[in-house]
Order: C-alpha cells, then sequence, then structure tokens
C-alpha cells in the first residue's frame, strides 16, 4: 500500500473481484456456446437414426426419446 490511503486499497480489491468475474462469465459463454452445438449435432443425429430406423420398436423407442429432448421430460 505504498503511497495509497485505506479508503483505496478496498477499491481496488472490489475492482479485481469484478475484473475476475467478468473473466469467469466470458469463459462461460462461450463453454455455453460449445455445449450448445453439442447438443444440436446430438439432436442431429438422434434425428437420422430415427428417420433410418426401419424396426418399427426401434422407430418407436426413437421417437420418444426425441420427443423427451424437444418437450422436456
Amino acid at each position: 500500500m505504498l503511497g495509497k490511503t485505506r479508503s483505496e486499497a478496498p477499491t481496488y480489491l472490489v475492482h479485481t473481484d469484478v475484473m475476475r468475474l467478468r473473466e469467469k462469465k466470458t469463459g462461460q459463454r462461450r463453454s455455453g456456446i460449445s455445449g450448445e452445438k453439442e447438443k444440436r449435432r446430438e439432436f442431429e443425429k438422434l434425428v437420422k437414426r430415427f428417420r433410418n430406423a426401419t424396426d418399427p420398436e426401434k422407430a418407436k423407442r426413437l421417437g420418444d426419446k426425441l420427443g423427451r429432448v424437444v418437450f422436456g421430460g
């Protein structure tokens, strides 16, 4: 704390925490975007498997799974 008063030190610490929080959010956004891309790829694979299914039981099972992905559950 050379040359700084006591009132300036907490301000610096708060500023540092805010900067870290902002950096953390940026990283979370990036991982969120890649997570969304991964979910989309998995969904597209599931749709492709559903469309190509020849066995009615398999098609029903995949259709049920698609419904859960789309509508939740």
